[in-house]
């Protein structure tokens, strides 16, 4: 453990009961780059390829199923959201 009191930003884990494992996922997390555009938009049901991709590189803040599409209101990066505005003209 000395070596931890040493070296900064250094974790100990345990693969074998898991210690520490949380404390490494969120230190990981909060060095990730976060998407800063937030859109709100109903994305018709035949761009599921564009729901997806919202999905995997964005950050859904919140989703409902409506008559029209797939009501999606998320934080996204620069080249996602001009796919959405795109969709919008």
């Amino acid at each position: 453990m000395d070596i931890l009191r040493k070296e900064p930003n250094s974790y100990a884990i345990s693969v074998k009961t898991g210690f520490g494992i949380d404390a490494l996922i969120h230190a990981i997390e909060k060095t990730l780059p976060r998407p800063r555009i937030e859109v709100d938009i109903v994305i018709p049901y035949s761009r599921g390829d564009l729901i997806s991709a919202i999905h995997e590189h964005g950050e859904i803040l919140s989703e409902e199923y409506v008559a029209e599409g797939t009501a999606i209101h998320a934080r996204v990066d620069a080249g996602l959201a001009r796919q959405i505005h795109d969709l919008q003209e």
